[in-house]
């Protein structure tokens, strides 16, 4: 229920993001070779980080960065990539050396990891629908670029309805009748 409604698994900590696991098992699935390749795998990473900047709940935030960084290190470094920080993660695991906290943030990063290396299996209709909501979400942002830069603030200037008026400027107003014009 919790996946279907935020599309995060819960424990004590958020370990995946369903929709990033989905966009991770396209990137993995775009094999390496021509430019038209590399440039779709691109793509995927780059959606990926437009996914990190929205607003997450604190708990999905550093997830979403993890699926983010994991893939663009995947591009720098090759397919190898979380296979062995896979090996070094469970090293210093393994080691015990660190706190339970230090150790289920290592446990989240295997997880994510392990998405690259054992990737979430597509069904046709996921795949379509996987498809379908990033046009809908590359559209969204579309339509905010256009209102920011089109329709922002106008040049309209808010005139104030009483002018101030200085000290000097009510001396030299005052009735003939006062006091200091006698």
């Amino acid at each position: 229920f919790v996946l279907e409604q935020t599309g995060a698994r819960i424990g004590i900590f958020v370990y995946s993001i369903d929709g990033l696991d989905k966009m991770v098992a396209r990137f993995v699935a775009v094999r390496n070779g021509d430019i038209a390749a590399n440039l779709r795998r691109k793509s995927f990473a780059y959606m990926a980080r437009l996914i990190a900047m929205i607003p997450h709940q604190s708990e999905t935030k550093p997830i979403a960065d993890l699926y983010v960084k994991a893939m663009f290190q995947t591009l720098h470094h090759g397919r190898e990539y979380a296979a062995s920080q896979t090996r070094r993660i469970e090293g210093l695991i393994e080691k015990g050396d660190i706190s339970s906290r230090k150790k289920e943030e290592l446990s989240q990063k295997l997880h994510v990891l392990s998405r690259f290396t054992d990737p979430v299996k597509l069904s046709d209709e996921e795949e379509r629908n996987f498809y379908l909501s990033w046009a809908v979400q590359i559209g969204m942002w579309i339509i905010m670029l256009i209102l920011l830069f089109f329709i922002g603030p106008g040049d309209e200037q808010e005139e104030d309805p009483e002018p101030s008026v200085t000290k000097s400027e009510r001396k030299g107003h005052r009735k003939k009748g006062s006091k200091k014009h006698r």
